[in-house]
């Protein structure tokens, strides 16, 4: 693959935040560097020990434009883009923001610009042992900054145009969800008289199992918590949550249910099935709402 012409940048705020800083091998191909003032420009490469100090109408030799910015200083930068002598006509720019999609950069789409956001992660934060790349917008652009990131060590996933909220929604789900049910869970066993250290290791251990399953067997790993076979079990277990702790047990049901709602759609309604507040055990008939033909039994 061809080897990018110099990558421009256009920045403001500051840059001890930047991703070019975090990986130095992302500024190897930086060139002019462009800021409200030439002096600000020179900061901020002297800062990234990269690129020189450059009016905006020096993008024009770049394939790839940068633009590093808070939000608030986005406009300011959009409009002198706009205004300068530069045809943006199938040239690539890269909003380097870890909130904002490439949705904002839709006037410079309009003038013929290929639009992507990327969001690279913070320090710590890597996929297959390499730092990680989340990059949304045109496929022209995405192309364009898959080369930059060449040789960067860099994994780079690739989005959809619009698709952002959709990818930071599932981070959501794994990020706040997933810890409320472990710690639920720890919760239940400390009920039943383990420690604070053992119960952490015995979730520990079966949060590590279930997700080496689901990591090697996807949605075949799952199966239904309120199978027909299991309603007397899980009948016992949420009346004795009940007894213990009536929040623990309604946090339990509730999450069966959503569970239930979502990958047993039978299963609609389970929610409203118990219309007490005791949270200790939900109808037979509830049960049968939720098992399904294809619902997989356990042992």
């Amino acid at each position: 693959m061809r080897r990018l012409k110099p990558v421009g940048l256009m920045a403001s705020g500051r840059m001890v935040d930047s991703a070019l800083l975090r990986v130095p091998a992302l500024a190897h191909d930086l060139g002019p560097v462009a800021a409200s003032t030439l002096r600000l420009a020179s900061r901020f490469a002297n800062a990234l020990r990269a690129g020189h100090a450059a009016h905006v109408d020096e993008f024009s030799l770049c394939d790839l434009i940068l633009i590093q910015s808070p939000r608030a200083g986005l406009p300011a930068i959009i409009r002198a883009l706009l205004s300068s002598s530069v045809s943006w006509c199938g040239r690539a720019i890269a909003l380097i923001d870890g909130q904002l999609d490439s949705s904002v950069l839709d006037s410079l789409r309009a003038r013929g610009a290929h639009a992507c956001a990327v969001t690279f992660s913070s320090t710590g934060s890597t996929l297959l042992g390499r730092p990680l790349a989340v990059a949304e917008g045109d496929p022209a652009a995405l192309r364009v900054v898959r080369t930059w990131t060449l040789g960067s060590n860099v994994h780079m996933v690739e989005l959809r145009p619009g698709a952002r909220h959709l990818f930071t929604a599932g981070l959501a789900i794994a990020s706040a969800l997933i810890p409320c049910v472990v710690d639920a869970a720890v919760c239940s066993l400390r009920t039943a008289g383990l420690s604070s250290q053992q119960a952490r290791r015995v979730i520990a251990q079966i949060t590590e199992n279930t997700a080496f399953s689901y990591t090697t067997r996807g949605r075949r790993s799952r199966f239904s918590p309120a199978s027909a076979a299991r309603w007397p079990q899980l009948e016992a277990q949420l009346a004795a949550l009940a007894a213990t702790d009536p929040a623990l047990a309604r946090f339990q049901r509730r999450a069966l249910a959503a569970a239930a709602e979502f990958f047993w759609p039978l299963g609609r309604g389970l929610e409203t099935a118990d219309s007490s507040n005791s949270g200790a055990s939900l109808p037979l008939q509830a049960a049968s709402i939720l098992v399904g033909p294809n619902v997989p039994s356990i042992d």
